[in-house]
């Protein structure tokens, strides 16, 4: 599981590079984050159709970004559903600090924000649990 956590890994860096520079999250990529996530947790395989579900509602009544529903949705895949509140409140609390930063930001460079690359707050939050519960507590 290791190898395929990595790739997890390197595929997060890759979304949240792109939103950062771009505000964008590329298909192509959630694509290849849903294929490692699949490939490190087949015993979550059961929750891949509710969870891209949930992420489609998200989108499709307008509640949320694309990217960003869609990232969640994904991510969502490799948490257990008890920890799935947990990785909420710590995207919660990142995007918080996300926010605070790209504020001080703006201050200091008398510019108007460009908008804030949540993806990244849902990548740490996500990921966060995904870590947590893919450590054996022997």
């Amino acid at each position: 599981m290791g190898y395929s956590l990595s790739g997890v890994f390197l595929v997060l860096v890759a979304i949240n590079y792109c939103d950062l520079m771009r505000r964008q999250i590329p298909n192509v990529l959630l694509g290849g984050l849903l294929i490692c996530l699949l490939l490190a947790f087949p015993q979550y395989w059961s929750s891949l159709g509710l969870s891209l579900a949930a992420g489609g509602a998200i989108w499709f009544f307008c509640i949320w970004g694309a990217g960003d529903a869609k990232l969640a949705a994904v991510l969502s895949i490799a948490i257990p559903t008890s920890s799935l509140l947990n990785a909420w409140l710590v995207t919660l609390y990142a995007g918080g600090v996300l926010a605070v930063v790209y504020l001080i930001k703006s201050r200091v460079r008398h510019c108007k924000p460009d908008g804030l690359p949540y993806g990244v707050a849902i990548s740490i939050g996500f990921f966060s649990q995904i870590l947590l519960s893919s450590v054996d507590i022997a």
